[in-house]
């Protein structure tokens, strides 16, 4: 008679041994979805240039490429409200799972563009769909399947896994063709499509759905021990009391504390905007092109020493917490952002000759995306914290809708006023916004250092 074979994760997973060691692996697996996210996001960064010179077979203007940079973000709203519906339905990974569907397609239609340009624009709308299920549910499965210690260092591991996909994008893609470059992305859905679907449901969902035994097998992989009855019972619990409060849009806004949450949410998510990231990164090879420093090596300085604050910042998350952490880096961004706008200032306002001081402005964006860096881990992981199950993914689709056109707004301000008024308006711009960041992360954001994912909500339902 024929032994069943036993997949060697799950096998690997079920040890009782107490470590730590299945939560970094399920986490490890989920990020490889964030990572292919970042390559088809980070897709346009080394594409950019190309759709505007002679090696694409169809020329395209620069503002018929800078909607070819935003318009992945109309499958980002699209997806955003398909996998907050989702989330609740099918589960948070079975919900990853069905929405990286769309990123595989996005990258085969990428690779067959050079028979018309609408592929391109149909893929990065797909990409979209996919981008924002990673965007939104990878955070929240983490943080569910994570222990309270180590919660905020998981959760970062998807900035980490972004930052290293922006690199290796920025290096590949540079190099290579766009239909190249989109069959090597394609390997990495596919692993994580591979590697995922062995992975445990996340112990909330199935405790929201009633299904504790499940549950308690997820917990005992996760927790690599077999008594795991007083978190199983804590876990119901806590459920228990967020699910007893009406879930829907409109408790968002009548509920206390799902209100103080969506009002930090809107204001994180703003200050994150803000910064310009999403548009300072999308254009930052053509920035550099333009600059006449090396696109590629310049790319690959930025992704390596803003990767390192990442890793730098994962450790400081915890330790230092999320408010300081926050502090120092939006004083420093708002620096940094000030410095890039009086070096454009003086050059194409006072016209002055700075031939000799591209190296400043290279470590300037450099400094930038380091410092950024650190509002980044604490705005990402914070999101992941603020939202009551009963309200989790309504909550979700709002923060992903607004992230998506919010991202839109900026990539499309920064490329008109660069082109059309002076390329120093949106540095400024930006360099205000993350100076107002200063003063709500001193004034109004509150600690969550090690605290459990019920107690913040009881902090917010009591808060005054």
């Amino acid at each position: 008679m024929m032994t069943r074979l036993r997949n060697p994760l799950i096998t690997f997973l079920e040890k009782n041994d107490g470590q730590l060691t299945s939560q970094y692996i399920v986490t490890f697996c989920a990020c490889i979805c964030q990572f292919s996210s970042g390559l088809s996001f980070s897709w346009i960064i080394p594409s950019l240039n190309k759709v505007m010179s002679d090696e694409y077979p169809f020329k395209m203007s620069s503002d018929e490429a800078s909607y070819l940079a935003i318009i992945n973000q109309i499958g980002f709203v699209v997806g955003a409200v398909l996998s907050a519906h989702l989330m609740d339905v099918i589960g948070r990974k079975w919900t990853l799972v069905w929405t990286s569907l769309p990123m595989v397609a996005s990258f085969l239609m990428i690779s067959l563009s050079d028979f018309s340009k609408i592929l391109l624009y149909v893929a990065r709308v797909l990409g979209g769909i996919a981008e924002a299920s990673a965007t939104g549910i990878v955070g929240i499965y983490i943080a569910e399947i994570a222990s309270p210690s180590i919660r905020g260092m998981l959760v970062n591991s998807i900035n980490i896994a972004y930052m290293i996909s922006y690199i290796l994008m920025s290096l590949y893609g540079y190099y290579l063709s766009i239909q190249v470059t989109a069959l090597v992305s394609l390997a990495f859905p596919i692993l994580f499509l591979l590697t995922f679907t062995s992975m445990p449901e996340s112990p909330y969902y199935l405790l929201m759905k009633k299904n504790t035994e499940e549950a308690r097998r997820s917990l005992r992989l996760l927790r690599r021990k077999q008594d795991v009855e007083l978190e199983a019972c804590s876990l119901q619990a806590d459920v228990d009391r967020q699910m007893s409060e009406r879930g829907g849009y409109r408790e968002l806004f009548t509920i206390p504390a799902n209100r103080r949450a969506i009002f930090l949410m809107l204001c994180v998510k703003f200050l994150h905007l803000g910064t310009g990231f999403n548009a300072i990164g999308a254009y930052a090879q053509v920035l550099l092109d333009q600059e006449r420093i090396s696109a590629v090596w310049g790319m690959f300085i930025i992704g390596v020493f803003t990767l390192l604050s990442y890793i730098g910042g994962n450790f400081l998350l915890d330790r230092l917490g999320r408010q300081k952490l926050a502090v120092i880096s939006s004083t420093t961004t708002t620096v940094c952002l000030f410095g890039i706008s009086a070096f454009f200032l003086l050059r194409f306002y006072f016209h002055l000759d700075l031939s000799n001081l591209t190296w400043l402005l290279l470590v300037l964006i450099v400094c930038y995306f380091i410092c950024y860096s650190g509002m980044a881990t604490v705005i990402n992981v914070f999101a992941t914290e603020l939202f009551s199950n009963s309200v989790k993914a309504e909550g979700t689709c709002l923060f992903m809708v607004i992230h998506g056109l919010g991202t839109m707004a900026t990539t499309k301000y920064y490329q008109f006023t660069s082109d059309h008024v002076a390329l120093f308006v949106p540095f400024v711009t930006f360099g205000l916004i993350t100076l107002f960041g200063i003063f709500f992360f001193v004034l109004v954001m509150p600690e969550t250092k090690g605290k459990t994912l019920e107690t913040i909500q009881m902090e917010l339902k009591y808060k005054k």
